[in-house]
């Protein structure tokens, strides 16, 4: 009898610690935030080798100087205000902050989150394809933007798993 108690003991602390660890800073991602976000804010922070914008080409060449990635950390309505229009992300600034991260594509996948670690005031979060890679494309500017608590970190680094 004890036996069957500590077994079923055990199986519920390793489902509940497994859970948990599933949606670590009740992190959001919407994969495909850039057209919620005004035109000059992403235009001013493309990403290298980007090659079309709004529908122009852009000089390759140029791109090229331009950092491979670019995240921004939003803690205040200020500041989100300036930056996004219509967007249907809903904030409590104070519990909650946006991670805005733009880089350069060749799909159009869908992704989703796969791990998130606090390392030395660096949030470091894993993504990766949720869905078959769809048909490729020229190199294109994509931006997520991921809702998570509030969290007293510095910056935020985006790593393809």
């Amino acid at each position: 009898m004890y036996k069957k108690i500590f077994y079923i003991s055990a199986i519920l602390v390793i489902f509940f610690s497994l859970t948990a660890c599933g949606n670590k800073y009740n992190a959001v991602m919407y994969d495909d935030a850039g057209e919620w976000i005004v035109k000059e804010f992403r235009e001013a922070n493309l990403t290298r080798g980007t090659v079309y914008f709004e529908g122009e080409e852009l000089d390759e060449t140029e791109t090229l100087a331009y950092p491979e990635d670019r995240a921004f950390i939003i803690k205040d309505q200020d500041k989100y205000n300036k930056i996004f229009i219509d967007s249907p992300i809903k904030l409590e600034f104070g519990e909650d902050m946006l991670i805005i991260y733009f880089f350069t594509d060749n799909f159009t996948n869908t992704y989703k989150i796969k791990e998130m670690n606090l390392e030395d005031s660096v949030l470091k979060i894993y993504y990766k394809v949720s869905l078959p890679h769809k048909q490729s494309s020229a190199p294109l500017q994509r931006c997520f933007a991921i809702k998570v608590d509030n969290l007293d970190i510095e910056s935020a680094k985006l790593i393809k798993a």
